[in-house]
């Protein structure tokens, strides 16, 4: 059983880390002047 855990935590810390990073990376650049294009012209 706790073989199956280790090997658990091994298979999926890498594909978090490499998901978080891709989150970090690809999205943000992107949305944030979408988002702020999107809000200027509502807030006023």
């Amino acid at each position: 059983m706790l073989k199956l855990v280790m090997f658990l935590l091994l298979a999926f810390l890498p594909l978090m880390w490499f998901a978080s990073e891709d989150t970090v990376t690809d999205p943000a650049p992107v949305t944030f002047p979408e988002d702020l294009e999107n809000m200027a012209p509502e807030a006023p």
